[in-house]
């Protein structure tokens, strides 16, 4: 059987209120691990569907742990990190959604089904999505600190 399982799920780190993303375990984070439906053949679309899972949740989780890391820092400017964080958000939260999406996808009709975890996290994501604050609001945020700062506020930090 295949088993999703996140990068490095043993962090103790999960959860950091301060960066935006990731304020809750979720999929990427604290799911717990979800048999698969069992697929035998090598050219199957669910095992691209699998890769791209892992893609958006390693990427989101890194961009995370970037923000966070800079907000450790005491020379972060706060708006511009206000920004990332509401950047993180976003990414995470949309990338979320795609994971979720696929994660039904693969297991087709019975994604749909009760008994399944997959249906649960689909309909909770949702509802998260909505009460940790719109994507909309987010992408206001972003695009206020992009209007007044220009690009350099979601910039990376020199070292």
């Amino acid at each position: 059987m295949v088993h999703r399982r996140a990068a490095d799920d043993r962090r103790p780190d999960r959860g950091r209120g301060g960066a935006g993303a990731g304020t809750r375990p979720g999929l990427g984070g604290g799911a717990p691990p979800v048999r698969l439906p069992h697929r035998r053949l090598p050219a199957d679309p669910g095992h691209a569907l699998l890769a791209d899972c892992a893609v958006d949740i390693a990427v989101n989780r890194a961009y995370t742990h970037q923000v966070a890391w800079e907000a450790d820092r005491p020379e972060t400017d706060r708006k511009t990190l206000h920004a990332k964080a509401s950047t993180a958000k976003l990414a995470a939260s949309e990338a979320a959604g795609r994971v979720i999406d696929r994660c039904v996808q693969i297991f087709g009709g019975r994604g749909y089904d009760r008994s399944y975890p997959v249906e649960r996290m689909y309909r909770e994501l949702r509802v998260d999505r909505i009460w940790e604050g719109t994507s909309e609001i987010q992408r206001l945020i972003i695009a206020n600190e992009l209007i007044k700062r220009g690009t350099r506020a979601l910039a990376l930090p020199a070292s």
